[in-house]
């Protein structure tokens, strides 16, 4: 198996996987939900019907955190999934968790202000 790709995050960024990594363990129904009724959530709905494409089962908090990599820009966000349907191919997964992708497929340094 590889190393994981490094990924330094800006201070968006950080905030979002901060909250969703201190929430791993709970649902996040009311909060995907919440993002796909805001004008931009289409792109949430376009990454959800992607890796139903690819047949993975994928948390919807790993979604949020790709919309949010990729600038909720949908080509930016495709090739996230592409990445990780490629990683998932290459070691025989079906499922990714948020264990998974933020300890095998992709690491974060967050961001922290210097003060």
């Amino acid at each position: 198996m590889d190393n994981p790709t490094i990924i330094n995050l800006d201070e968006d960024g950080s905030s979002i996987y901060v909250n969703l990594h201190t929430y791993r363990d709970e649902p996040a129904d009311d909060v995907f939900a919440l993002i796909l009724a805001e004008p931009g959530g289409w792109v949430l709905e376009a990454i959800k019907k992607r890796f139903y494409a690819y047949k993975l089962d994928v948390d919807q908090k790993v979604m949020i955190m790709i919309m949010s990599l990729g600038d909720c820009a949908i080509g930016k966000c495709v090739k996230y999934v592409d990445h990780i349907a490629m990683w998932c191919k290459e070691n025989h997964q079906s499922k990714i968790d948020w264990d998974i992708f933020t300890k095998q497929i992709y690491t974060f340094n967050p961001y922290f202000e210097k003060g």
